[in-house]
């Protein structure tokens, strides 16, 4: 398709959201100067660095990237097959040896770098020495930078073998396990933090009360949202603490079940039909669904909610399946 086509909607998210971060690191600082104590200040500098370092990082050259697609209706995703010594890693930058004998340098996750090793090809849409690149059935194209060498000290990243394995030997799924589950453990840390960084800041505020005046209704402000914010760092640090536990059980499954889609529905082995209910992370396994119209589940498929991927792909999820129709015969 026209490379003017790819949504640029997530980019222009980051870049919403590392702006949000510098808005609170300069409310934070502000707020030095509102009588409140040192707690409620740091914890916005706190949550502010969290989310620029999250997302700041390349969101104005991402923005710009994406908008210079958008205006260069001409370029076309081209696909780009990778020769058996052509790719090489250094760290989280992978390299991709181009067929004009160049190289495509890029961080794309662990998950696709295993996905690349067996896959062996990518697309790509390209303007002089910058580029977007895309995995078949990978979430989202990832920024790209084309150099007359590979990085310095680089790797070579062997060939992976492409047969369908179980989830619990899936290299690709393994790998972008690993990477999703050592993010949720960063995710519960820093809310675990801001957490303690809020509760604090609750208790300054009501130990040092003032009787009246702007300061006390700045404190009024600002507590009920400190105090808010408190749980809602605790509960967003319990939820992910039970997705990295989830996600880890999960992939321990050594069968996969494939059922076929229709319209939203599926046969179990058992007989029984039921309707799938996707969530809406990642928006990708949708799409693999409807374009396969096959959804695979990590172990045995039964009503309720389920672990579902792609084989092959660093993609999973979770799924609901709903009954609709009992078996014949069944009370």
């Amino acid at each position: 398709m026209p490379a003017a086509q790819l949504r640029v909607r997530k980019i222009h998210k980051a870049q919403g959201t590392a702006l949000l971060g510098v808005l609170l690191i300069g409310g934070g600082i502000a707020l030095f100067f509102a009588h409140v104590g040192p707690a409620a200040p740091l914890l916005l500098i706190y949550l502010g660095l969290a989310i620029v370092v999250q997302w700041g990082r390349g969101a104005v050259a991402a923005l710009g990237w994406a908008l210079k697609w958008r205006w260069h209706t001409d370029l076309a995703l081209e696909q780009v097959a990778i020769p058996a010594d052509g790719l090489v890693a250094r760290r989280k930058t992978v390299a991709v040896r181009l067929p004009d004998g160049r190289w495509l340098r890029a961080s794309p996750g662990a998950g696709v770098q295993a996905q690349l090793a067996g896959q062996r090809s990518l697309w790509l849409a390209r303007s002089g020495d910058q580029a977007l690149a895309i995995v078949a059935g990978h979430p989202s194209a990832w920024l790209a930078r084309i150099h007359d060498e590979p990085p310095s000290g680089a790797r070579e990243l062997r060939v992976l073998s492409r047969e369908q394995v179980p989830p619990c030997q899936d290299p690709v799924l393994n790998a972008d396990r690993d990477a999703r589950v050592r993010g949720a453990w960063l995710v519960v840390v820093v809310s675990l933090g801001a957490c303690a960084f809020a509760v604090w800041a609750v208790l300054e505020i009501l130990a040092n009360r003032s009787d009246g005046g702007t300061a006390a209704f700045v404190q009024t402000l600002v507590l009920a949202p400190i105090a808010g914010g408190a749980i809602i760092a605790f509960l967003h640090a319990l939820g992910s603490g039970i997705d990295a536990l989830g996600l880890a059980k999960a992939h321990r499954a050594d069968t996969w079940t494939e059922l076929a889609v229709t319209r939203s529905e599926a046969q179990l082995p058992d007989g029984r039909t039921v309707r799938i209910r996707l969530s809406k992370r990642p928006a990708s396994l949708a799409l693999n669904v409807t374009a396969a119209r096959t959804l695979w589940t990590f172990g045995p498929a039964k009503p309720g909610n389920v672990r579902v991927g792609v084989p092959g792909c660093p993609v999973s999820g979770r799924a609901r399946l709903k009954i609709v129709e009992a078996r014949a015969g069944a009370q």
